[in-house]
């Protein structure tokens, strides 16, 4: 038999294989069988279509149609579509009238503006920055004067010497509340201000 083969480089490989190096397999068949819903499935459908062709009876029925009537705002709604149609289809006595076209030309004003408008974006447009003159920029950053930097030295020694004062050089002392009370005469004559008032 390996000699009718012809001689192709792949007829010579598939001779010259080592089968040696091969693993035994077993063949194993698949029939997958349906399952029992499969099987219910299409005898349901068998008995569908042997009813069906065989002429299966029947119930009598009475099929009841239900006629919607339309609403009031239906029967409005046409009623004024049915008018405005007649009123468009019936005749007319139209006047005849002429259409004047107006194409107002802009006054002389507008006309004067809009020039120097386009003048204006043209020499912006077509301006050359060979016509600047060279300036520089002088950045002042002016310093503050020897009065202020005195009331600032001045303001910040005080700030320090506050902060950093030794509480412990303070002596004691008791402080004696005056509080002078009005007499009986002054408070008899406020009694009467306020009653007269």
């Amino acid at each position: 038999m390996a000699s009718q083969l012809p001689t192709s480089p792949i007829a010579g490989a598939i001779n010259s294989f080592n089968k040696d190096g091969l693993k035994p397999t077993e063949t194993a068949e698949k029939n997958p069988l349906p399952s029992s819903a499969d099987v219910k499935q299409e005898k349901t459908h068998q008995n569908i279509l042997a009813e069906v062709e065989g002429g299966a009876k029947l119930r009598h029925t009475d099929t009841k149609e239900k006629i919607v009537l339309p609403s009031a705002d239906d029967v409005k709604q046409e009623k004024n579509r049915q008018s405005l149609l007649s009123e468009v289809e019936g005749d007319h006595s139209l006047k005849k009238v002429t259409t004047d076209e107006k194409n107002p030309l802009p006054d002389n004003d507008a006309v004067q503006a809009e020039k120097k408008h386009q003048q204006f974006t043209s020499g912006i447009e077509g301006f050359s920055k060979d016509q600047l003159n060279k300036a520089e920029t002088a950045e002042k950053n002016p310093l503050p004067g020897t009065d202020a930097i005195a009331a600032e030295k001045k303001e910040v020694e005080m700030r320090t010497g506050i902060e950093q004062y030794n509480k412990e050089n303070m002596k004691h002392t008791d402080t004696q509340v005056k509080q002078v009370l009005p007499d009986k005469d002054t408070i008899e004559q406020e009694r009467r201000n306020s009653l007269n008032e």
